[in-house]
């Protein structure tokens, strides 16, 4: 939460800003506002902070970025529940497995992996559920939790 202080008044005679972000998703949301104004004053948007909300909630995030893969490359699998039954049995089993080498980049979206014959599922699989493999580094994330 912030507040944007010192603004030209509106027709409405609001000056200021209550920014609400979202921590996971980074999605804001703009409440006009008086200095002064509580939870029952703040009912009321602004006419154009609605499109201004969608244009910040469309933009890039600064942290975003994209995975650039090629064949050769290792990658961690993650192991859905209905495509991987037999190697998901409990939440505490690992939820990626890996590494696994990338055979054939099909297009932009889905890749071909070298995977053993005991999986038994096609060996094509979305972006979406690979993971760059960064060697031992990537074990140990998986095996720790931040302070």
């Amino acid at each position: 939460m912030d507040f944007v202080l010192g603004l030209p008044r509106t027709k409405r005679g609001r000056y200021s800003i209550f920014v609400v972000v979202d921590r996971f998703s980074k999605m804001a949301h703009f409440i006009p506002c008086h200095k002064s104004d509580d939870a029952k004053n703040l009912k009321m948007w602004e006419e154009c902070l609605p499109h201004v909300e969608f244009a910040y909630n469309r933009s890039v995030h600064s942290t975003t970025k994209e995975v650039k893969l090629k064949p050769s490359d290792l990658v961690r699998l993650h192991l859905r529940k209905d495509r991987f039954p037999n190697l998901r049995k409990s939440k505490l089993m690992p939820r990626a497995d890996g590494p696994f080498k990338i055979i054939e980049k099909i297009n932009d979206n889905a890749y071909r992996l070298e995977l053993p014959p005991e999986f038994g599922v096609s060996r094509t699989f979305n972006i979406a559920y690979l993971k760059p493999y960064l060697g031992e580094e990537d074990e140990l994330e998986s095996r720790t939790t931040p302070l």
